[in-house]
């Protein structure tokens, strides 16, 4: 019998596609995911931040800054007597922040004496705590320009003249393309990005162990095999975005086209890495479990969260070689950033780059084991 050229695999494996169980429900559980993931960060930033006052000089000044925080959205502001209460609340995990008043606030503040304000914060959450410190030094800032206007025009100044005393330095924030520190803004791209590779993975991974049930595969199919679900997965992470960004409002300033061209090496990384895994772990089981663990820890190496330059120069070629790090930067720039074709095709050519270098030892692990015992 004659051989099947390769394009007759290739429309073998695409007309497989819609009857291909595994796929067509992983596909439909990371659509859950997204819409999982989308519920949980759709407030965007934190608000209502708990936050435990002590004010131990009950003053008009000290209520001036009680006052402060209470008309903040980012605190919902608890009155306590003294300072042993406020770290209870915290340590009993009803606050995530404390204020102290000292009580000599007042009078040193007329005296012109320094004073402090101690704020206790929970650092056991980083997101939180960065934001409880960021807005409580914002509100504070306010707050003593008003307080020193105050006193000097209690000490005779006319208004214009204490404005003209208290000089201060304002600094202009610019934050570019994600003003209100949205986290889902932050997170979501890079969470949908390392998902899809895990479940894509173990999909494919799993479908192939099925197939090879039967018979072994050619280098032909195996070619096809992977355009076919390469293809597949494209087509799925373009989808689960889009609706990422039309149901939860998550930016996309970017065009289609160069979303969709950064995604189609993408899709077949994921198929070249579902190879590998399917030729060393060779069992379903092993297959699901290295794939749920095999996109976390690479994730924390793609300078999506931890940024490059702060990543140890030992780990500098697992940045490189690692098959997450030029999507998920490049679909951050893409999407959030809107950068043009320009800057995103050295994303695609490093994804093409990485194709090159793992298909052949994919071609290589799976022939090494085909004289063992099928899955």
């Amino acid at each position: 019998m004659e051989e099947p050229s390769f394009f007759r695999l290739m429309r073998k494996e695409f007309s497989s596609l819609p009857r291909n169980k595994m796929l067509i429900l992983n596909a439909c559980f990371m659509v859950a995911l997204v819409f999982l993931i989308g519920f949980l960060y759709r407030a965007g930033a934190l608000k209502s931040i708990p936050l435990v006052v002590a004010d131990l000089d009950q003053s008009s000044t000290s209520r001036i800054i009680s006052q402060g925080f209470s008309e903040s959205e980012k605190f919902t502001v608890t009155q306590v007597s003294d300072y042993p209460a406020a770290l209870e609340m915290i340590k009993e995990g009803k606050a995530i922040a404390g204020l102290v008043i000292p009580e000599d606030l007042s009078a040193d503040i007329k005296n012109q004496k320094g004073t402090e304000l101690l704020l206790i914060i929970d650092g056991t959450n980083y997101i939180a705590a960065n934001t409880a410190y960021a807005k409580a030094s914002e509100i504070l800032q306010t707050l003593n320009a008003g307080i020193a206007l105050e006193t000097l025009q209690g000490k005779g100044f006319l208004p214009d003249e204490a404005q003209a005393t208290v000089q201060r330095v304002i600094l202009e924030q610019k934050i570019l393309y994600n003003p209100d520190y949205n986290y889902a803004y932050y997170l979501s791209y890079g969470v949908f990005s390392a998902g899809i590779f895990s479940l894509a993975m173990s999909a494919i991974a799993l479908t192939l162990c099925r197939q090879k049930r039967t018979h072994h595969f050619s280098l032909g199919e195996l070619g096809a095999k992977i355009i076919t679900y390469g293809v597949f997965a494209s087509v799925v992470t373009n989808i689960i975005f889009r609706l990422a960004e039309m149901v939860f409002k998550l930016p996309a300033r970017g065009s289609l086209g160069s979303f969709f061209a950064l995604t189609l090496p993408y899709g077949l990384l994921i198929a070249v890495f579902a190879l590998m895994l399917f030729s060393l772990a060779r069992e379903e089981v092993r297959i699901f479990q290295a794939a749920v663990f095999f996109a976390t820890p690479l994730f924390f190496v793609t300078g999506y969260t931890w940024p490059f330059q702060s990543i140890p120069d030992l780990l500098r070629p697992v940045y490189y070689l690692n098959p997450l790090t030029p999507f998920l930067n490049g679909a951050r720039a893409c999407l959030v950033m809107g950068a043009d074709w320009g800057v995103l095709a050295k994303y695609v050519v490093w994804q093409l780059g990485l194709v090159t270098l793992y298909l052949p030892c994919a071609f290589l692990f799976y022939k090494s084991r085909t004289h063992r015992s099928a899955c």
